[in-house]
């Protein structure tokens, strides 16, 4: 786990990870569920080119499969309003 929390609160740390460093960086980050984020993370700072490319799409794919997700959620809540536009009691959801 400190191998995650010190790339994410140092991102010059990847250039110097090993094969082996990787490997557990990105198992870290898909048990954590934290794969999209660290994608999303090094996107928004430019790094996602300078990672071997086995680890970008393994990230790439956290990061689409997270997106889709959203989308699934996003129809799903779309379609419960439509249902309960016109009720005249409180519609609570939960998580």
């Amino acid at each position: 786990m400190s191998l995650l929390r010190s790339v994410l609160s140092d991102p010059r740390r990847l250039e110097a990870l090993t094969a082996v460093q990787w490997d557990e960086l990105l198992r870290l980050a898909r048990n954590t569920r934290l794969s999209s984020k660290l994608h999303y993370f090094m996107a928004e700072r430019g790094t996602l080119n300078e990672i071997p490319r086995a680890a970008r799409e393994v990230l790439s794919g956290a990061a689409i499969f997270t997106e889709y997700m959203q989308l699934l959620v996003r129809r799903e809540l779309d379609t419960m309003n439509t249902l309960f536009v016109g009720a005249d009691f409180p519609v609570v959801l939960l998580k």
